[in-house]
């Protein structure tokens, strides 16, 4: 209530300034869209049918839209949630850029508030099952398009421009952010992971990783760890037993190896946070080293070979090696990707990387890839959706695997290992 009578207090001073002062340029349209990285990717379905325009979006998103061709002015929502800056100086800024078009794809209060200042022609927000109490008075006068739990997200999106089909394809980044050295080179079939998310609920726990790895560990493969943060936690857990060690010794080469579980490599390379429990081992290569048996090159890899079922599986970290603006580029550089409903997920499919998604508590009916994506649900109804995500509660019994999950997977992983192996370009072949 408070942000719609804060409107009606500025509304004479804006419409007088619009009317005497700003004669901007017609055609402009400002996107609001402050969730995190998933929802972002998502909404980049419409961004070439919009052409230019400017952004309101979450600063984490900063590192894609500012690489992005197709936006002309980044405007972040965080200062004035940290009250670092006001909402009243964010929406007079708003409304002197004179837009004609706004469209609120996460309307709540305060974002709906932003765009009825602009006093744009025409403003629409989504309008979805979790909508505030206040939405009827500050969407008053606003082009509204329902959202359901049925309901794509990236169809509602492009129902906001009344487009009804599924005719346009999402794109992160126009273009593609290219890091300048590409630390990724070997020539296996890559499977890209991310053990976690960043609401906890949605981490699948270690028992189900571990018999999806049994999967992967059936093909010749290498498997790259994406993350930050707690993501070295969850690997170190996975490798806590009956992990071996890769050894070499080639100073002319300043290959370094060390075992992780010694006090010695923390002193060689720095603090190394790694494991203390027994068997976990790692082999980590300087820069211009490379791993034996791999082709990845970087400052810091840690290559690690552990036996799931009756096969070993390489799998090597890149936790905290890549920036946030390159990782579109990193993951269009794996033939598939699995995860469980987070925003690595989105990204993948953005970039056309095959995908697995481990969908636990969330409606996959809602929000799921589109490209070329094999969505797990669990037997339970989910309780988690995107605009009302629920936090805090134990979801590990909504990522149980049956046998015809378990096989599912083995069968979308063959079929595009079997067609890496196949394509021309591939020398392996």
């Amino acid at each position: 209530m408070i942000y719609f009578l804060i409107y009606l207090l500025i509304y004479p001073y804006l419409f007088a300034m619009k009317k005497l002062k700003f004669k901007g340029a017609k055609g402009k349209i400002l996107l609001i869209q402050t969730a995190k990285i998933g929802d972002y990717a998502n909404s980049t379905v419409i961004f070439d049918r919009l052409g230019k325009f400017d952004v309101l979006i979450d600063e984490i998103n900063l590192a894609f839209a500012k690489h992005d061709s197709r936006i002309e002015k980044i405007f972040t929502i965080n200062d004035v949630k940290r009250k670092k800056a006001s909402k009243l100086g964010l929406a007079l800024e708003l409304f002197s850029r004179n837009y004609e078009s706004v469209y609120v794809l996460m309307p709540n209060s305060l974002n709906l508030f932003l765009a009825r200042c602009t006093l744009a022609k025409n403003i629409v927000a989504v309008h979805h099952y979790a909508v505030s109490s206040n939405f009827a008075l500050l969407a008053l006068g606003m082009k509204k398009v329902p959202h359901t739990l049925n309901d794509l997200t990236l169809l509602t999106y492009l129902k906001t421009l009344g487009i009804s089909e599924l005719k346009y394809e999402k794109c992160l980044q126009q273009p593609l952010f290219i890091p300048h050295e590409n630390i990724v080179k070997s020539d296996k079939f890559k499977i890209g992971v991310s053990l976690s998310a960043g609401n906890k609920m949605k981490t699948p726990p270690k028992k189900t990783w571990e018999k999806i790895f049994e999967i992967f560990a059936k093909f010749d493969c290498e498997v790259y760890i994406f993350g930050v943060g707690e993501e070295a936690a969850l690997l170190k857990n996975l490798l806590a037993e009956n992990t071996d060690e890769k050894r070499t010794e080639n100073p002319s080469d300043r290959q370094f190896c060390a075992d992780l579980t010694s006090d010695d490599a923390s002193e060689i390379y720095g603090d190394i946070k790694n494991t203390n429990d027994e068997g976990a081992k790692a082999q980590i290569c300087s820069e211009n080293g490379i791993c034996s048996g791999s082709n990845l090159s970087s400052q810091f890899c840690d290559t690690y070979v552990k036996k799931f079922g009756e096969n070993e599986l390489k799998i090597i970290s890149l936790i905290g090696k890549i920036k946030l603006e390159e990782l579109p580029f990193y993951l269009s550089q794996m033939q598939l990707y699995a995860s469980s409903d987070t925003g690595n997920y989105y990204v993948a499919d953005s970039v056309h990387t095959p995908t697995i998604c481990l969908m636990g508590p969330c409606f996959a009916s809602e929000q799921r890839g589109v490209a070329d994506s094999l969505v797990i649900s669990s037997h339970l109804p989910p309780v988690s959706s995107v605009f009302k995500t629920v936090q805090g509660i134990d979801a590990s019994a909504f990522f149980e695997l049956s046998e015809q999950n378990l096989a599912d997977i083995e069968a979308f992983v063959k079929v595009r290992y079997i067609s890496y192996l196949s394509r021309e370009d591939n020398f392996l072949c």
